[in-house]
């Protein structure tokens, strides 16, 4: 049936699409379509090993040259294997006015901010799905904001409203990534084997729970150097115990989700180095205004250099960063705390791109501290017809009590084939 409903839709859609291509002269059309297959190494009782994904993503902006601009990002994913990962909705809705030197910007939006690689500490704006934990990359939600950009001579800023918060999406309970009890650090006498269900306690969307930042940004002979202030939620949840729900005769432990505010002073920078290397990075200073056990005041800091080789038939990119995580009062982090993954980690991300189409990459990182890892290498082949074939593995391991290591059981290879229009 899934598959029949999957078919249905993607056939509608590429008609409408073949449809709107004739009217291109009014507005850009592109899109992409993928499938994604997982195999997981370890199967699992009463767990899903394996996944078949198929995901087709339209969108229609109006032509570069035009002051009024707009963008209509619309998304299908349908997983065969796993329901709770299927969504039909909008990624992206927005009209822009320029205004001279301003850019008026309103709708729901993706907001970058930040300099580093893969994560970045001041970049809190969109929350992000996470329901499959290292499949993220493309995972951002869409905000409905009010955004007012300010371009001045050598210099920007960049400043934000979101009246109505949003907030992350975690694995499901019966997930192979949901963590035990013992993992988020709740320690429980009901047992092993207890099913475990969620309750969000998120605040109601009213304009008391409005989120806002600013970016200030300058630009220098050789370097880019920005601050920033956001002012709103902590998009992932604090776990707290219900026991309030607890039934001997059906016992269950009910975890609340619990959404608290916080301020992030942020600071980013570029610093463009001799031999074509550039020093990049980004901090920020985390406040909640309500202090909890689990979201002290932290900093978070990812730094690293970059450097691009062209070589005769092919390119390579090389980017080392170090991650830092320093907690102000000296509290210890939950092993299941997505905030604080790494507390003390190199990470490298080497990726090499031939002029035939072949690329290969290699991402990994190193907890110092607790001495567990994650490696990913990956495989890839761009066809001239815009076929793109990619062949990753995923490699989680460590020692019995850590993040990674307790998660080595996911081990998996994944085989994606997708296209771009």
């Amino acid at each position: 049936m899934k598959r029949t409903i999957f078919s249905i839709l993607s056939i509608f859609l590429l008609s409408a699409i073949s449809i709107l291509s004739t009217a291109q002269e009014h507005f850009d059309l592109s899109g992409k379509v993928h499938y994604n297959h997982f195999s997981y190494f370890n199967t699992q009782q009463n767990k899903i090993n394996s996944r078949n994904e198929g995901l087709m993503q339209v969108q229609l902006a109006s032509k570069r040259e035009s002051s009024l601009q707009w963008k209509a990002v619309s998304e299908l994913r349908e997983d065969l294997s796993d329901a709770t990962r299927n969504r039909f909705w909008l990624d992206e809705l927005w009209a822009k006015q320029q205004f001279g030197s301003f850019d008026v910007t309103l709708g729901k939006q993706l907001i970058s901010w930040g300099t580093a690689d893969g994560i970045n500490p001041i970049n809190n704006i969109n929350p992000t799905d996470y329901t499959d934990l290292l499949d993220t990359e493309d995972e951002r939600i869409g905000v409905y904001a009010l955004r007012l950009q300010w371009f001045l001579d050598m210099a920007d800023i960049d400043l934000l409203y979101v009246p109505l918060a949003s907030f992350g999406v975690l694995p499901a309970p019966n997930s192979r990534w949901f963590p035990s009890p013992e993992m988020m650090g709740l320690l429980t006498t009901l047992g092993s084997g207890i099913p475990i269900s969620l309750q969000s306690n998120a605040p109601e969307s009213t304009l008391k729970t409005g989120e806002f930042g600013i970016r200030y940004r300058k630009r220098f002979s050789g370097a880019d150097i920005g601050l920033s202030y956001y002012n709103g939620y902590d998009h992932l949840p604090e776990f707290t115990p219900d026991m309030s729900q607890f039934d001997p005769n059906a016992p269950q432990l009910v975890l609340l989700e619990n959404y608290n505010r916080q301020q992030v002073f942020g600071a980013e920078w570029v610093v463009l180095l001799p031999w074509g290397m550039a020093f990049r990075g980004e901090s920020g200073l985390f406040v909640p205004e309500e202090n909890n056990s689990t979201n002290d005041r932290y900093i978070q800091t990812v730094a690293g250099i970059d450097k691009n080789l062209a070589l005769n038939n092919s390119s390579l990119t090389i980017i080392a960063q170090y991650i830092y995580d320093h907690n102000l009062e000296d509290n210890t982090y939950e092993k299941f705390d997505l905030r604080h993954l790494f507390i003390n980690s190199p990470m490298a991300n080497i990726d090499w791109a031939f002029n035939n189409g072949l690329s290969i990459n290699l991402l990994s990182i190193y907890n110092i501290d607790s001495k567990d890892y994650y490696l990913s290498p990956e495989i890839g082949y761009n066809t001239i017809a815009g076929l793109n074939f990619t062949l990753q593995t995923d490699i989680l391991g460590g020692e019995s009590g850590t993040f990674f290591g307790d998660y080595s059981y996911n081990n998996r290879v994944r085989a994606k084939m997708s296209y771009q229009f």
